[in-house]
Parts: structure tokens; sequence; C-alpha cells
């Protein structure tokens, strides 16, 4: 049971992996001037938000 809920998190996490890349390829291609750091800090805010 363990297992294949790890299976499922890892395909998650693949799947999240890959939609970040494509992302940053979109940015670099389309040179947007993008500040990773708050856009990590907001989703982090946002995620903190949803838990309580």
């Amino acid at each position: 049971m363990i297992i294949h809920h790890s299976l499922k998190i890892l395909e998650q996490l693949s799947e999240i992996e890959s939609l970040i890349k494509k992302i940053e390829k979109y940015i670099e291609q389309n040179e947007i001037e993008v500040d990773r750091d708050k856009i990590l800090e907001a989703i982090m805010a946002s995620r903190k938000i949803k838990r309580n």
C-alpha cells in the first residue's frame, strides 16, 4: 500500500517538474523578466493560507 502511494506521489512530482521546465523554457524563449524568489514566496504564502 505504501509503495503504491509512493509511486503516485513520484508520478505527480515528475509531472510538476515537467511543467516547471516547460514554463522556464517559455520564459527564457520570450525573454520575460521574472523574479523567481518572489514567485516562490507567493506560492508558499498561498499554501500556508490554504492549510490553515
